[in-house]
């Protein structure tokens, strides 16, 4: 998350103490750190900082428009993460996530131009909708080539690899 308004005069140990012990379920994972660089926070007096959470009410606290802390209320705001390996679930391509998609639709089983969820048999004697079955000709978005978009051995999927990571508001 992206906490914002906070004090630059506050060592961010304080903040995290204060975010801890005013916030009913915020566990952070890690000391928060500041968004900017030092020479970007000279003259101001407050600036944001990105915090990790962690713990079973991290999804709850990640959705509050606003956290806590000094007597205050600062204004926060939920990252997504996703990388070169995220897939979309709308357009089935690489690289961005599923709330920031502003392609077509494509099926991950068949490629064509509709939500997976919409999928349905080309046949008019199988009822089968929403999944695939057995008369669906698989089709990757990505190769092209004759399995599902979301085959994890796909010759366009590149392989995992920690820091890949990017952030984006959601």
């Amino acid at each position: 998350m992206i906490v914002h308004g906070v004090p630059t005069s506050l060592p961010l140990e304080s903040l995290q103490q204060e975010l801890t012990t005013y916030n009913p379920g915020l566990v952070m994972a890690s000391t928060p750190r500041w968004l900017t660089k030092p020479e970007q926070r000279k003259d101001k007096k407050a600036s944001s900082v990105v915090i990790a959470l962690s713990g079973n009410k991290a999804q709850d606290v990640a959705s509050r428009p606003r956290l806590f802390a000094f007597s205050a209320t600062l204004r926060a705001e939920r990252k997504l993460r996703f990388g070169p390996t995220t897939q979309c679930a709308k357009c089935q391509k690489f690289g961005h996530h599923t709330n920031k998609c502003n392609n077509p639709p494509a099926c991950r089983w068949c490629s064509s131009p509709h939500l997976t969820g919409a999928h349905s048999c080309p046949t008019s004697t199988c009822s089968a909708n929403g999944r695939p079955c057995s008369h669906t000709l698989a089709k990757c978005v990505n190769c092209s080539g004759s399995h599902e978009s979301h085959f994890k051995d796909c010759p366009r999927r590149l392989p995992s690899s920690e820091g890949d990571d990017m952030e984006e508001d959601v």
